[in-house]
């Protein structure tokens, strides 16, 4: 009843609004003089009673779709060319009078009028004169006065006494229209008051004045009630959106032939009306995916024993400050051995790695791009694009995604999203350099503790708290910024954290103040940082990163069953007890599978797992240890040194490490221990070996970590180094063998290329028509229809939009036929395929993707050479920052301010050049080292300047050391930069000489990618 309530007040609103439309142009309408006028007002007059009787119908107002219905009759009959009489615009104005009471009466402001029904006679009746006799309605109102009159007298007289009735019955609307731009405005300015309302309080209470004091507190209380009733006005119903999803499941079980209920839940609960735009989309694919892949038809349904009707639910539901959505069915579950099967038919894994897949890695596997268990789309099924979309979009909200599924039973999609924008009960405080917050919820008390009060298990420190033992975290992990706060000698705030049945202890540097802040999402700024949930600005200026509780504690592994149990399995349970000498460096001392003994500088250590046979993924001679977020090659310490057969496949101990921009791990069978051997190393002449440990348990070869990695790893560097060249060219296959085209597509995405795939020259074609940037055509020549060699010829004669000599590179199982191979790879050479190859050759995968490296970047510099030349009058005009000696243009059109920065908020990214967040205005901003992004001299006067750029992934600081200027530089002067400049050439593909300087021009939005896009 309360859904039903909601929409009969917006029909009021609606119908109210469109009244005050009709009833001055019906007064025009009696004074217009042109029939072209007097056609205009009666076609507004027409579609508003239209949309009324539309909008009334839907509600089941029968007795007003009625009336309403006549008027329009009555409108349509006079705007298709029967004349219009003063008596037809009294009829429509009384309807208008009822039409008004009747909305007082659904807004409880009145009784139901009577007369609708004689109106809604008067109306028919006026229609069907008007249509029968339009003549003679006017000829009678003009020559026969006392008919006439009586006529109209009859009618003035009834409608006249029903007006008299209704008038004291008008509607009081009891809200208003406002443009949501508007609310929008309110928002940003309640937030904006709420930032400067804490500065007032802080400055308050410094400057102990009593009577300002007063005031601040209760222009506190009014700020906070503001802020309420600003946040109230971006509510609406998830109703207004739920309600949209019945049509989309009939229309979806229609299609599938399916019998399906929708249920729905929560309809009632109020969101922002920002949240409830981006869950559209999502929550359309998710219930069209239960509807093709979950629900079984009718029969199957009987036949198991259900109904056979299938149901889906959703439900809406608040967790804390989140939104939580579930789409629940009853239909078949995951078949999570079909599954399996689809992974390995697709390439993801092999068949030994998929009969260990867990049912969490395999959901996982269901949100991977093109996954999918059906081998042909149809309308309803995209081969899983569905639920890759869905995930995508709940990470660029900040919230995730989960699977649940019962075989049998039915599948559950849960959706958590976080509100957008929050206002938050904070505690501020500072911790290794950083300015920090934290749910006030989620802290249980605040202590001071001494160093004594602390004590050590393995490498975990805990305190007791009335006999509790506490285990203590630090940031340990994020780099330390500044000199941190100056902390009491010997003592350590402990902000004392109450998770799930456990209690944690953070250690911080001290504790600033309590505030209400309004928390902003990290977007891309750092989504890398797990921890952090949010960004909110003091009314100081400064930035506060919002700590998430429930992160910190995961991410410190606070259990204390689990710290114990590792601590075992990892061998260091004793390192507290070992007496460490104060020289030397500190050393992990591991034991390979066999005799052997190595060690490894911990500075180099980014981590130490256990892993078992289950986590790793075999491909030949590489091994990967998997984790969510990637996969990492690993290097057997014995087999890298010939030390031995090594056996990291059955498990072992995985020291990780990162070599350059590559994250990799050295496998031994067992760590012995960690810590500083008081004794220098000597020399070995062999390969891989930095020298030799002679400690009393045994000898420790020291590994050699650069040569090690390189020697083992050089072809990953070296396929990681192409990628960059081709990173976001455009590539088509054309391939009409699905399980071909999925494994080449997969093999192109994953270093770089931007890939589409279609089944035929035909659809080649038109992909081509449209999309003119294709950098790279891979074809079969066997295809349905026309070939692809009928494709070249096409390409290379101008039919698409694409260059003529784009490269084609043809991959044909043909070209392996000793017989007809020579003469197809002929006819295509002379076609202008630029490559041919065998499908099936004994061709390594690194030499195929090299030859689409090189024709593509050997074709990109010569498309800039020719556009260079067609573009010799051109010009680039580029703002000129200093950096040392080197000259830098960034694009003027790109610049938004210069300025220097008084401030930058520091955070745990250690990213080449990333300084930090500076707080422009009220807008949260990153803030980079234009020379550390480019790797280049640093600034040594300590002057610098900040250039605020725009991008397509949003506002970012470039910070230099001074400007030069604005230059002009002509397009015919800019030239390749010389030398190997690796990943700068994407940066700088540009310089000019100058008379004074070399200009080197940097390419703003591929910078952008680099800064930012690496958070997305």
């Amino acid at each position: 009843m309360g859904e039903d309530r909601e929409l009969i007040e917006m029909f009021i609103e609606e119908t109210r609004e469109r009244l005050e439309l009709i009833e001055p142009a019906l007064v025009e309408l009696e004074r217009a003089e042109t029939p072209a006028e007097k056609e205009r007002l009666l076609n507004e007059v027409f579609r508003h009673l239209h949309s009324t009787k539309g909008s009334a119908g839907y509600l089941n107002l029968n007795d007003l779709v009625a009336l309403v219905h006549a008027a329009e009759h009555l409108a349509d009959v006079l705007r298709k060319g029967a004349p219009v009489q003063p008596e037809h615009v009294d009829l429509l104005l009384q309807t208008v009078s009822l039409t008004r009471a009747y909305l007082a009466y659904l807004a409880g402001q009145g009784e139901l009028p009577s007369g609708l029904g004689a109106l809604t006679e008067r109306l028919q009746r006026a229609a069907a004169v008007a249509t029968e006799h339009p003549t003679a309605a006017a000829s009678t109102t003009s020559e026969s006065p006392p008919a006439g009159a009586a006529a109209a007298s009859q009618m003035d007289g009834e409608g006249r006494g029903e007006e008299s009735r209704t008038a004291d019955a008008e509607l009081t609307s009891s809200t208003v229209r406002v443009p949501v731009h508007v609310l929008d405005r309110l928002g940003r300015l309640a937030e904006e008051m709420l930032v400067t309302r804490n500065r007032i309080t802080a400055l308050a209470a410094n400057l102990q004045d009593g009577e300002l004091v007063g005031a601040s507190k209760k222009l506190s209380v009014m700020v906070s009630e503001l802020q309420d009733i600003a946040a109230l006005t971006r509510l609406q119903p998830i109703s207004s959106l739920f309600a949209q999803m019945p049509r989309v499941v009939r229309d979806a079980a229609r299609l599938a032939g399916k019998d399906v209920d929708l249920v729905i839940d929560g309809g009632r609960l109020e969101v922002d009306r920002r949240i409830l735009q981006e869950l559209r989309d999502p929550l359309v694919h998710l219930l069209r995916n239960a509807v093709d892949h979950g629900i079984e038809s009718p029969e199957r349904r009987i036949a198991y024993g259900k109904p056979s009707r299938g149901r889906i639910t959703l439900r809406a539901s608040r967790e804390g400050s989140n939104l939580v959505i579930e789409v629940s069915d009853d239909g078949k579950g995951i078949d999570y051995e079909a599954v399996r099967q689809k992974a390995v038919e697709r390439g993801f894994v092999n068949a030994r790695e998929a009969a260990t897949l867990t049912e969490a890695e395999l959901n996982a596997l269901l949100l991977r791009p093109g996954f999918s268990t059906r081998d042909q789309a149809t309308e309803l099924s995209g081969r899983g694009v569905g639920l890759d979309v869905v995930a995508v979009r709940m990470q660029e909200l900040g919230g995730n995604l989960s699977i649940s599924s019962v075989p049998g039973q039915g599948t559950t999609i849960r959706l958590v999203v976080p509100t957008s924008v929050s206002v938050m009960n904070t505690l501020v405080f500072t911790a290794r350099g950083y300015l920090l917050g934290i749910p006030y919820n989620v802290v249980q008390e605040i202590v001071l503790i001494t160093d004594r009060q602390i004590e050590h298990y393995g490498e975990q420190d805990v305190f007791r708290l009335r006999d509790q033992l506490v285990p203590l975290f630090t940031l340990a992990s994020w780099p330390e910024r500044g000199n941190g706060a100056k902390r009491q000698s010997g003592k350590h705030y402990v902000l004392v954290l109450r998770g799930e049945g456990t209690l944690a202890g953070l250690l911080c540097d001290g504790i600033a103040r309590f505030e209400e802040l309004i928390v902003k999402p990290v977007g891309n700024l750092l989504r890398g940082v797990e921890s952090v949930s949010g960004l909110a600005t003091l009314g100081t200026g400064e930035i506060v990163l919002i700590l998430e509780p429930e992160k910190i504690l995961a991410e410190a592994g606070l259990a204390m069953a689990k710290i114990r149990a590792e601590q075992v399995q990892l061998g260091l349970v004793q390192e507290h007890q070992a007496v460490e000498d104060d020289l030397g460096e500190r050393l992990v001392l591991l034991k390979g599978y066999g005799e052997h003994r190595y060690a490894l500088p911990v500075r180099l250590v980014s981590r130490i797992v256990r892993f078992t046979p289950e986590e790793l993924a075999i491909f030949g001679e590489r091994v990967y240890y998997r984790t969510e977020e990637a996969l990492i090659p690993l290097v057997d310490l014995d087999r890298a040194l010939k030390m031995g057969a090594g056996g990291m496949e059955g498990g072992g101990i995985a020291v990780l490490l990162h070599a350059d921009n590559l994250e990799c791990g050295f496998v031994a069978s067992q760590v012995v221990r960690i810590g500083r051997v008081g004794i220098e190393p000597e020399p070995s002449d062999r390969h891989g070996v930095a020298g030799l440990l002679n400690l009393p348990d045994g000898v420790y070869l020291m590994v050699d970590v650069p040569s090690v990695v390189h020697g083992e790893l050089r072809r990953l560097y070296e396929v990681k180094q192409e990628a960059r060249s081709v990173r976001g060219k455009k590539a088509l296959i054309v391939e009409d063998s699905v399980f071909y085209r999925d494994a080449l597509e997969a093999v192109l995405k994953r270093v770089g290329y931007d890939v589409s795939a279609v089944g035929s020259a035909e659809e080649a074609l038109v992909f081509l028509a449209r999309v003119p940037d294709v950098a790279l055509i891979i074809t079969d020549y066997m295809l349905p229809g026309k070939s692809g060699l009928d494709l070249i010829q096409a390409v290379r004669a101008g039919e698409t939009a694409v260059r003529s000599d784009v490269p084609i590179v043809v991959l044909s199982q043909l070209l392996s036929d000793q017989a007809s191979g020579p003469e197809l790879q002929r006819r295509l050479l002379a076609a202008g395929a630029n490559a041919v190859f065998g499908k099936f050759d004994d061709l390594e995968q690194s030499q195929l993707l090299e030859e689409f490296r090189h024709l593509v970047v050997h074709d990109e510099r010569h498309e800039e050479a020719t556009e260079e030349q067609r573009s010799e009058d051109e010009t680039v005009h580029v703002l000129a920052v200093n950096l040392g000696p080197e000259v830098y243009g960034v694009p003027i059109d790109r610049v938004r301010e210069i300025t220097t920065l008084d401030g930058i908020t520091p955070t745990p990214l250690e990213d080449a050049g990333f300084l930090g967040l500076a707080n422009i205005r009220g807008e949260i901003v990153p803030v980079f080292d234009l020379g550390g992004v480019l790797r280049r001299p640093v600034r040594t006067n300590g002057e610098a300047v900040d250039v605020v750029t725009l991008t397509s992934l949003g506002p970012m600081v470039l910070r230099g050391e001074s400007i030069r200027g604005t230059i002009r530089v002509p397009v015919s002067e800019l030239r390749e930069p010389t030398g190997n400049l690796g990943a700068l050439a994407e940066l700088v593909p540009s310089v000019a000489t100058l008379p004074d300087c070399l200009l080197q021009v940097v390419e703003l939005e591929k910078l952008a990618s680099v800064c930012l896009g690496r958070r997305g």
